[in-house]
């Protein structure tokens, strides 16, 4: 039952946080209200954690496989469970498909540099348990939960400042680039973790080109995001440009009308004298 609810606890704050940071873009636009959404959100998110420990803690307790590979089919399990993640996340949300694709592939990417910092950190500090080869060790989930509280809100903000302004003016092209940056960006990070957890090759500064790697990941977001934050506010320019022209020329016209109207008067005014003095 101990073992149940650790990976219960690992799971569910490894995915809540995320989860959140998903749906935030979306805000006003969720298939049900935000609260009632949240509450659906929780909701699968236990559901989904209760699965993952039940059926760890099986495969630990009747020996389905072997305690070397316990870990790996461990996180190969949680990865699965991103699966109806994305499907719960897709139908909690209104939006075009690209875009949900890319907030999810952030999110992914923000949780996984999380994660791997976690782990950084945890495997060099010594734990006293004894290591049982699942997931989210006693000495692991302090660290994550203070990961957990203190990743987040600085990838909120990043969004709240950069990306949710420019949200609705983005089109799927822009999406489509995005999703593919997204890519490119988890498979740089994936792969310069790797070496990390080869002694042979494990260095101070391999960890810090990580830690720079990160904050690179992440500026370039930020650039990309000012970049069409800029260009929106050019095309808002280039609107507003193009409606004082029409209304110029629509003020021309009237003016123009109105000149037309008064000579025409004029006219009229002569005719009329000229009629007068000949009768």
């Amino acid at each position: 039952m101990i073992i149940f609810i650790r990976l219960f606890l690992g799971c569910f704050i490894q995915l809540f946080p995320f989860s959140l940071l998903c749906i935030y873009p979306f805000q006003g636009r969720c298939r049900y209200p935000d609260h009632r959404c949240l509450r659906f959100l929780i909701l699968g998110i236990f559901v989904l954690s209760c699965i993952f420990s039940g059926i760890c803690v099986m495969m630990h307790s009747f020996h389905l496989v072997s305690p070397e590979r316990e870990y790996l089919t461990s996180n190969v399990l949680f990865m699965l469970l991103l699966i109806p993640c994305l499907f719960l996340y897709i139908h909690l949300t209104f939006g075009i498909p690209e875009m949900k694709l890319f907030v999810f592939l952030f999110a992914v990417t923000a949780a996984f540099v999380m994660t791997s910092l976690c782990n950084l950190v945890f495997v060099h500090i010594p734990d006293p348990h004894k290591s049982d080869h699942l997931p989210y060790s006693y000495g692991f989930l302090p660290i994550f939960l203070a990961s957990s509280l203190l990743c987040p809100p600085p990838l909120i903000l990043l969004l709240k400042k950069k990306f949710i302004p420019t949200s609705s003016f983005l089109g799927k092209r822009e999406y489509r680039q995005l999703c593919f940056l997204a890519l490119i960006l988890f498979v740089i990070l994936l792969v310069g973790f790797v070496p990390l957890f080869d002694n042979d090759r494990y260095s101070i500064c391999m960890l810090c080109l990580y830690l720079g790697l990160i904050l690179c990941a992440f500026l370039i977001y930020y650039i990309f995001f000012q970049i069409f934050a800029l260009e929106m506010k050019r095309f808002e320019s280039d609107r507003l440009l193009e409606l004082s022209r029409q209304q110029m020329e629509a003020q021309n016209e009237y003016y123009k009308n109105i000149i037309e109207k008064t000579e025409e008067n004029r006219r009229l005014r002569h005719d009329f004298r000229q009629h007068l003095i000949v009768i």
